[in-house]
């Protein structure tokens, strides 16, 4: 009878030596989705996006609706990968990004659409509340831009 008491409390703390190794051998996958809608008097913007974070890196896609009172409307598809900790900073995270877009100004009849490629950075300050500093340069090549874009 003591025997199977032991070995059960041998499997017992075994299993459980086995479940808090594991965790450090895997990495965490967090996300989200969210919606943002920020409105005025004179323009609107509807975006939605989804957002996955491991341990290393953040992976971000979603759609955007910019629209405002003189008809112009920019949509557009996005997504964007940063990696965590560059050049040996922990708070930095350094990626690309890449949005597909459609515009329609309104005002001059214009309409065109395009490919804009680039880059992104985050800073995430030391401070008691999570803040942080954003940073992105996109490019639209002129050999995937059509229509009215420049």
């Amino acid at each position: 009878m003591k025997l199977q008491v032991l070995r059960k409390a041998l499997l017992v703390a075994s299993s459980s030596i086995l479940f808090l190794t594991v965790p450090s051998y895997s990495y965490a996958v967090e996300g989200h989705a969210g919606l943002d809608l920020s409105l005025s008097n004179e323009t609107g913007n509807i975006g939605v996006y989804s957002l996955r974070e491991t341990s290393l890196e953040v992976t971000t896609v979603g759609a955007e609706y910019f629209f405002n009172e003189p008809g112009d409307r920019f949509i557009d598809i996005f997504g964007a990968i940063n990696r965590k900790g560059m050049m040996d900073n922990d708070n930095l995270e350094l990626g690309i990004k890449g949005k597909v877009f459609y515009v329609d100004q309104n005002k001059d009849n214009q309409a065109g659409q395009g490919l804009l490629l680039g880059l992104t950075a985050r800073y995430w300050i030391p401070a008691e509340m999570p803040v942080s500093v954003a940073a992105e340069y996109l490019y639209n090549p002129p050999i995937v831009a059509f229509g009215d874009v420049d």
